[in-house]
């Protein structure tokens, strides 16, 4: 049975830390308060050391923080997929420009451009799916564990609210770029993000182990006084 230690802890709260490094660093690009891709390439190389150093570390003294990573990266998928739809649905209705090219163009230093191109293409997939959508998932999955599913739409809700507030949605000028569609981009980007936490939810829900049992298969990991 595994006794969560103050390593534990604070292994968990570095992971969720390491994983939002990228996340802020291109939601602060416009504000220039980063170098991009200088950052990624330094602050967010160590980033990437903390949490494969804490997923080794799960694998071998800590099944529930690897546990609860993996499915919390799984929903994060998932939701990112999700998000991709109305992605898509945005830019053919001419509602919102392409932000997988946009992802790409801030991660190459190249700035909030919607200019297409394969390599933007790929690094913006890499960051919209593995570094963004998945990395919100694993931090829901380490902080939250096996909570009811539902929890997840009050996660969506804050990560919406969370990039609705930022440097970057007011550089893409959304509502601008709408025109007279700019609450209607707004209202869509909420029901994307309801339906990505809510795919979080249900994988950690469904999938994370519980809180009793014996390691390895219902791992425990009690609260300590």
């Amino acid at each position: 049975m595994h006794r969560e230690t103050p390593l534990d802890f604070w292994l968990t709260i570095a992971t969720v830390v390491s994983l939002f490094v990228p996340v802020w660093g291109v939601l602060l690009a416009p504000t220039e308060m980063v170098a991009i891709p200088k950052y990624l390439l330094s602050v967010g190389g160590a980033a990437l050391l903390v949490v494969v150093g804490a997923l080794v570390y799960g694998r071998m003294r800590n099944r529930v923080l690897l546990n609860r990573f993996l499915t919390g990266y799984l929903g994060g998928l998932v939701g990112a997929g999700i998000i991709h739809v109305f992605v898509i649905l945005g830019v053919l209705l001419g509602m919102m420009p392409n932000l997988v090219y946009q992802l790409g163009n801030v991660a190459l230093g190249h700035g909030l451009r919607d200019t297409p191109g394969a390599g933007v293409l790929a690094v913006g997939m890499i960051y919209h799916y593995l570094l963004n959508g998945a990395a919100w998932g694993a931090a829901y999955g380490l902080l939250l564990g096996k909570v009811r599913w539902w929890y997840g739409l009050f996660f969506g809700v804050g990560v919406w609210a969370v990039l609705t507030v930022s440097p970057a949605f007011y550089a893409l000028s959304f509502p601008a770029r709408a025109h007279s569609f700019g609450a209607v981009v707004l209202l869509g980007m909420l029901v994307a993000h309801l339906i990505y936490g809510s795919a979080i939810g249900y994988c950690v829900y469904r999938l994370a182990f519980p809180e009793v049992g014996t390691e390895g298969s219902k791992a425990v990991r009690p609260a300590y006084a």
